[in-house]
């Protein structure tokens, strides 16, 4: 089951050893809104100000919201291969990802409209002069038949560049979900070989291995969490 087909169901509570919460785990974020600033004259945007993604307040480095998980860090570097594998400035990296029971936060779902009023791990960060942008997060957990992955979105201003799923190392991975109070539903079924997405062979899934993704570079362990890291290149970026 893919993570848009999963049905919405109510979430329950959880105490110190943590049970599995359901709420609709929606795989794709909403097309990203610009928003309107304002000079002090309410006259429009000031020519300092730039146009940003979707909500405001999704744009973060921070996009635990208190999501129980062991601490990721997660950076990722921007290079143009059409100009010499330079870094990216300036583009805007939107990432959203499911936590540790698997489900997906959603600020527009017609599945559950309850998931409106969530946006958990979801977030935005503008690409500095070295192409980077590092957002903190938890290690995600797994959904249906999936490995556990990552989605990205890649953005010229409000223009869409690219879109990507960025997967884990599946030795990292196993060591995660060993944290039977943090992850409670255990190991994923699935490693990336045998992924819709990441797996390599036609007959794997809908996607066959087509899409493009990217396996991050992870160190660290449970207790003190995880440094991931991924360079991503993006053709002809103005």
């Amino acid at each position: 089951m893919s993570d848009e087909d999963q049905p919405p169901r109510k979430p329950t509570v959880f105490d110190k050893r943590r049970t599995p919460t359901w709420l609709n785990a929606m795989g794709s974020a909403t097309l990203a809104r610009p928003t309107r600033d304002v000079d002090d004259n309410g006259a429009g945007p000031r020519p300092d100000q730039k146009v940003v993604l979707g909500p405001q307040a999704l744009h973060r480095s921070d996009i635990t919201e208190g999501t129980p998980g062991i601490p990721l860090t997660l950076t990722f570097t921007l290079v143009n291969p059409s100009n010499g594998f330079a870094p990216i400035p300036e583009a805007n990296v939107e990432i959203w990802h499911c936590d540790a029971d698997g489900v997906f936060s959603d600020f527009a779902s017609k599945m559950n409209p309850d998931a409106a009023l969530t946006t958990y791990l979801r977030g935005v960060l503008t690409t500095n002069r070295a192409g980077q942008v590092t957002f903190r997060t938890i290690y995600p957990g797994w959904t249906g038949a999936r490995a556990t992955h990552i989605h990205v979105r890649i953005y010229d201003g409000l223009k869409p560049k690219k879109a990507l799923q960025i997967g884990f190392p599946d030795q990292v991975s196993a060591v995660v979900y060993d944290d039977a109070d943090r992850y409670v539903r255990g190991p994923s079924p699935t490693h990336n070989d045998a992924d819709e997405v990441f797996g390599g062979s036609p007959g794997n899934g809908k996607f066959g291995g087509r899409q493009e993704f990217h396996i991050a570079t992870v160190v660290g362990d449970n207790t003190r969490g995880y440094l991931a890291t991924v360079l991503i290149p993006v053709e002809d970026f103005a």
